[in-house]
């Protein structure tokens, strides 16, 4: 192992993107986790998720998880 087999950071770049993409998938994820949670009435299970999603999720899925909370209230 050298540094030849180091990525350039042209790699490292291209390796950022799909994780991106992969976080906003979990996140997603935990969106329709939450809204499962609401329809079993699970109310406190609902905004622990979408407190989770408030911190790690895209705008457009913190727009979404705002939205739902206040479904909670």
């Amino acid at each position: 192992f050298g540094a030849d087999d180091l990525p350039d950071a042209q790699e490292l770049d291209d390796l950022e993107e799909p994780l991106e993409a992969v976080d906003a998938d979990a996140v997603q994820t935990k969106l329709d986790l939450a809204k499962a949670y609401m329809e079993m009435g699970d109310t406190e299970g609902a905004r622990s998720i979408l407190d989770e999603v408030l911190q790690e999720g895209t705008t457009q899925q913190k727009d979404e998880a705002k939205r739902l909370a206040g479904e909670l209230s």
